[in-house]
């Protein structure tokens, strides 16, 4: 019989964004083992959010009950619940922290049990909304892997905290991808830890696709490439600045864009994309020449330091040279990433590449 490993993750398994989490299942699945991939509920205030693709992406896992990837090897769901835990009144109690798993429809333990993960080899968290499930799965081993200070999200509480205190000092292991994030847990007391940097699938990334994307038509050379998450970390006004600084550059940003839409939509040389699929992102990055991570440092230091960014590998797979905000980090990684501290080294050093 195969081992099995169920993961609690914080995104969906066909989401845009494929973190640490989805490289590590599609690793237990190479090696021989089964996976189910559980990730974040939904509930009805979901669908109040902007973002409606990725809500429907979720909600169809849901409603299939299951579905599988990989030969078959790894079922992934999206449990629905009527109250999910946000930082809002009401959902940020404790009662609904610890409750929530009893107002899913159908119940969770029972649909973990039905597919066959009630019993596991390893159990394997990367967030504390599934904490409870220490106490309900059977399991030989457990693991919780840290990837970023997770105080700076806007649905923590203090109620995620204790959870997520839970898990640190009741897993076997503790993986965490940046060396500042043993501040992040050390209070804790845990049982073992390890440095697990963050990756890249490389042949997914350096693979010549030689698929042009078609909105490049329109967008003039020399492109700088951004992909990723534009609300918390991303410095809006930096980039203004930088785009009114160099019209001759074509800023393109992928990801999620309601916001950025808004404030750059008299910029001309600033083209929002919105989402892209994983298997498109290689696409639009190689064709690209120059990758950013406009991070706002200033504002945001204590929760950025702790920050071992996917993106920076998925940029030099694909063959791109890096201007990134300079955070401790970055630096103690020592790779060809090029560092600014101002909004005019930011511009300097994208001019001078290009």
């Amino acid at each position: 019989m195969n081992k099995k490993v169920l993961i609690l993750a914080a995104n969906h398994w066909t989401s845009p964004s494929q973190v640490g989490t989805h490289s590590i299942a599609k690793e237990f699945v190479k090696s021989g083992w089964d996976v189910a991939f559980i990730s974040d509920p939904i509930s009805p205030f979901h669908f109040l959010k902007r973002n409606k693709s990725l809500i429907t992406q979720r909600l169809e896992i849901y409603k299939s009950g299951g579905q599988k990837y990989l030969s078959d090897r790894l079922i992934t769901y999206v449990p629905f619940s009527l109250v999910v835990p946000q930082n809002l009144p009401v959902l940020q109690s404790k009662f609904v922290y610890h409750n929530w798993q009893k107002f899913t429809f159908p119940n969770l333990y029972k649909n973990i049990k039905q597919i066959g993960f009630s019993n596991v080899d390893l159990i394997y968290f990367d967030h504390s909304t599934y904490a409870f499930l220490l106490d309900q799965i059977k399991y030989k081993k457990s693991v919780f892997r840290i990837a970023d200070n997770y105080s700076g999200y806007k649905k923590y509480t203090e109620h995620s905290r204790t959870q997520e205190k839970e898990i640190i000092e009741s897993v076997d292991l503790i993986l965490y991808t940046a060396k500042n994030l043993l501040t992040y847990f050390n209070e804790c007391k845990f049982k073992k830890s390890l440095y697990f940097p963050n990756g890249v699938d490389f042949a997914h990334f350096n693979s010549v696709t030689n698929k042009f994307p078609e909105e490049y038509n329109h967008i003039p050379k020399p492109r700088v490439i951004y992909i990723g998450e534009m609300e918390i970390r991303f410095d809006f006004e930096l980039l203004k600045y930088a785009a009114q600084k160099l019209p001759f550059v074509s800023f393109v940003l992928i990801g999620e864009d309601s916001i950025v839409k808004e404030k750059y939509k008299n910029i001309k040389n600033i083209y929002t994309l919105g989402i892209k699929s994983y298997s498109e992102l290689p696409n639009y990055i190689q064709n690209a020449e120059i990758g950013v991570i406009p991070f706002n440092v200033k504002k945001l230091g204590d929760l950025i330091n702790y920050v071992n960014p996917i993106k920076l590998y998925q940029y030099f797979a694909c063959g791109l040279s890096v201007v990134s905000a300079r955070w401790n980090t970055l630096e103690e990684l020592h790779t060809q990433v090029l560092l600014y501290n101002t909004k005019d080294e930011f511009v300097n050093l994208i001019e001078k590449t290009i």
